[in-house]
């Protein structure tokens, strides 16, 4: 059985994320670009994310 989550989306919220979509598929803007037009901020490197959860559940012996 496939289980597919979706979120509730207005139809407003919709058109926003397809026009989005739209302009990365055409423009393809790379990570440095993105980040410099402050539509996305900087990725958070995987062990930090770890530490953080690991942090949050109290567990230091925690396996993914």
């Amino acid at each position: 059985m496939k289980r597919v989550h979706t979120i509730p989306q207005s139809p407003e919220e919709k058109v926003r994320l397809k026009a989005i979509r739209d302009q990365c598929q055409t423009e393809r803007p790379s990570l440095d670009e993105l980040v410099a037009s402050g539509e996305y901020s900087e990725p958070v490197p995987h062990g930090v994310t770890l530490d953080a959860m690991h942090k949050y559940l109290g567990k230091s012996n925690l396996v993914f």
